[in-house]
């Protein structure tokens, strides 16, 4: 065989490879694969631009049931139709209509008019809309004809870049991420101690976005009523006290560390940027380990903050249950909200599992009911309690009447964070009394909010601004230590909370840390921290 035979057997091989393979893609084109990946993208796609946060095992129940949701769907309108092209054209109308629901609802904004005596909102102008499309869709894949083929490879290959691009975005942000690795440089604690039997209960109280003294007083707001009871009570309540962050997942993880997070997490860290980084340190924290090698018993009540909503370290994890069969984390109740599950779900019943602010009620009320009745339990025991008041929704009125949502919308940022926070006093001072009655010896309290509440004076200034920091950083911080008399600096930060609580209760020899403050670069850089200690003075 001549050279020129064998280059012209060689191009039809490629040739006959390659209308191989073209003939392979149009077949699995032409299948109407589309709404399954329709379905899986707006949940991708979400957990993209929330990855610094989310948590992927939070989206995987999300995913599945989309499929299934999908699938069943899928073989309901095949069976209906007789057709699974129309069917998947009209299954892919509907799942687009679904999830891109709460996200058009933004973009127009809040529309409240009457049409004669009709009230018009938004859900009836997006519903109607939905129902038009999907009307306009039918009308063509049922009285027109059309190339259903064609239709079903374009809408299949928009469905791939869809989710290529999502999925894209997150394994190049976990590929960035791999190399920030925590070396957890955990405090060693020395010089334990093995002598008492009569170790005192500790109770570790967060109060979420508690201003300190210099704020209240910014804000004309005489807090002492609730600091004289205090200190009634034999606390120790704090003038100067500030947080060393600004942030919930920072402040937390340095206390409950008793450390700085640029020693938890490194030097090579800095550049990270995922919150998530954090959330080892809250789940596997030097306090907890310490107290549990001590013979505590160590019970957690959680927050809908993911991070804190449960400890799989903790003997009892004490968080609200949804009364309904669905019981959706904070990633679930979040995307939920951007889909029309939630008009739908409101529609059918308006206090549901994705009312937010009700849930954010009711979990106030199961910590504060709940929290007394672990006095009782036997041996030592660690209380860990994150309640987010008077973090925001504002629920609650000055004397704790429940404050509906329209309410809220008539006061200003001011006032409602006032009177929830003379809620967050009522209920409070009535826990302190119950514990103090209740426990058999006296038990260590600290309360102690993680950060300050965002800056409302300075809200609209950069977050660099001395008058902003002024704002943000001072925090409520009370100490009780079993009725004992200790010297407790007037500015401690709580980074040496546990400090001072493990030198005064279990002979141990730590040293303070300065009381520094530090701010990070912005959201997308928490871990470039730069000290702003001087700028709170």
């Amino acid at each position: 065989m001549t050279r020129t035979q064998n280059r012209i057997k060689t191009s039809y091989n490629y040739s006959q490879i390659l209308k191989g393979a073209q003939s392979f893609g149009n077949k699995i084109l032409s299948f109407p694969f589309h709404p399954f990946l329709f379905a899986l993208f707006p949940i991708l796609f979400f957990y993209s631009i929330n990855i610094k946060e989310a948590i992927f095992s939070e989206a995987i129940p999300v995913l599945a049931i989309s499929i299934v949701a999908t699938a069943v769907l899928f073989a309901i309108f095949s069976f209906s139709v007789k057709n699974v092209q129309k069917s998947a054209i009209l299954l892919s109308t509907i799942i687009l209509e679904f999830f891109s629901y709460g996200h058009a609802s933004k973009v127009i904004g809040t529309i409240n008019f009457k049409l004669f005596i009709f009230p018009i909102g938004n859900d009836k102008i997006l519903f109607s809309i939905c129902v038009l499309v999907l009307a306009v869709v039918i009308y063509f894949l049922f009285a027109k004809r059309l190339s259903y083929f064609k239709a079903t490879r374009v809408l299949n290959i928009i469905s791939i870049i869809l989710v290529s691009i999502s999925l894209f975005n997150i394994i190049s942000y976990h590929l960035s991420q791999r190399d920030f690795n925590l070396p957890i440089q955990k405090t060693k604690i020395l010089g334990q101690s093995t002598v008492s039997n009569n170790k005192p209960d500790i109770y570790y109280i967060i109060l979420d976005r508690y201003a300190g003294e210099k704020t209240l007083k910014s804000y004309n707001y005489d807090n002492s009523d609730f600091t004289n009871y205090l200190t009634s009570k034999g606390f120790f309540v704090t003038e100067e006290s500030t947080s060393n962050y600004p942030r919930t997942s920072l402040s937390l993880a340095s206390s409950l560390n008793m450390d700085f997070v640029q020693n938890l997490i490194g030097g090579r860290n800095r550049d990270a940027s995922g919150e998530n980084l954090m959330y080892p340190l809250l789940q596997d924290n030097t306090v907890e380990k310490f107290l549990k090698s001590q013979g505590y018993k160590y019970f957690h009540f959680g927050s809908w903050w993911e991070p804190t909503k449960v400890n799989k370290n903790a003997d009892k994890n004490f968080y609200l249950e949804a009364t309904s069969f669905i019981k959706p984390g904070e990633f679930t109740s979040k995307f939920l909200s951007t889909t029309m599950a939630e008009p739908i779900i409101e529609l059918v019943s308006p206090k549901t599992i994705l009312d937010e602010p009700m849930n954010h009620r009711n979990r106030i009320y199961l910590q504060f009911e709940k929290l007394p009745t672990v006095v009782s339990e036997k041996g030592p025991k660690f209380v860990f309690a994150h309640i987010l008041i008077p973090h925001p929704p504002y629920v609650f009125g000055k004397k704790c009447e429940e404050k509906t949502q329209e309410q809220a919308k008539k006061e200003t940022e001011m006032e409602n964070y006032k009177e929830q926070l003379s809620c967050a006093n009522i209920k409070v001072k009535k826990l302190v009394y119950e514990i103090l009655k209740k426990s058999k010896n006296p038990p260590v309290i600290i309360l102690q909010a993680d950060e300050g509440p965002y800056p409302i004076k300075n809200g609209g200034k950069t977050a660099a601004s001395n008058e902003w920091l002024k704002e943000k950083f001072p925090i409520l911080n009370a100490y009780y230590l079993a009725g004992k008399k200790v010297d407790i600096p007037n500015d401690i930060t709580p980074v040496n909370s546990f400090r001072l609580v493990f030198n005064v209760f279990f002979d141990t020899n730590l040293k303070f840390f300065p009381n520094k403050n530090y701010m990070y670069e912005s959201l997308n850089h928490l871990y470039r921290l730069t000290e702003v200690t001087d700028k709170l003075k």
